[in-house]
């Protein structure tokens, strides 16, 4: 446990002075965050291990309840799955993802024109991860599997505080 929380202090201290992760932000009215607080991408992204069938534990947009994220070649095809039915899950959108240039940062390019999708935080394991975005537009806790990892899913949250998303929004998001 003290060696969670220390992973955690130093990552914290990390993602503070990684200034070319911060992006000046862009005012979002009634956006997911508080943009006057600094966000950072996560210098770990691993494209073989984000590519995965994602559960989602928190935030997101109602109704979208997994990320089915397949390469493409020069990025990631991202379909957003509604829940299990019957006739089983209907994709609810697609869109792509391509690099930006910086560590677990991407365009996204879709029927809803263009937005940043930012990888924020993924554990060591590459079970749970959380995503967003500068402007506060997205923002949403992941996780391999549909329950389980409390553990991973609040340290997820306590980094999503920390760059300024209102997790009661999250919450509400669902």
């Amino acid at each position: 446990m003290i060696r969670q929380m220390l992973r955690m202090i130093l990552m914290v201290g990390v993602l503070s002075a990684l200034p070319a992760c911060v992006s000046d932000p862009v005012a979002v009215p009634q956006g997911l965050r508080d943009v006057s607080k600094p966000i950072g991408s996560s210098t770990r992204f691993d494209p073989t291990r984000f590519a995965v069938l994602w559960h989602r534990r928190a935030g997101g947009i109602a109704g979208k309840a997994m990320l089915r994220i397949t390469p493409n070649g020069a990025g990631f095809d991202v379909a957003e799955l509604g829940p299990e039915r019957a006739s089983g899950r209907a994709v609810l959108a697609r869109y792509s993802l391509t690099a930006t240039g910086r560590p677990g940062q991407f365009e996204a390019k879709g029927d809803g024109g263009t937005r940043a999708f930012w990888l924020l935080w993924v554990d060591e394991g590459w079970r749970t991860m959380a995503l967003g975005n500068p402007n506060g537009s997205i923002g949403a806790i992941y996780d391999r599997a549909a329950t389980g990892g409390g553990d991973r899913i609040n340290a997820a949250a306590e980094i999503m505080t920390w760059y300024g998303y209102d997790m009661v929004r999250l919450a509400a998001a669902q």
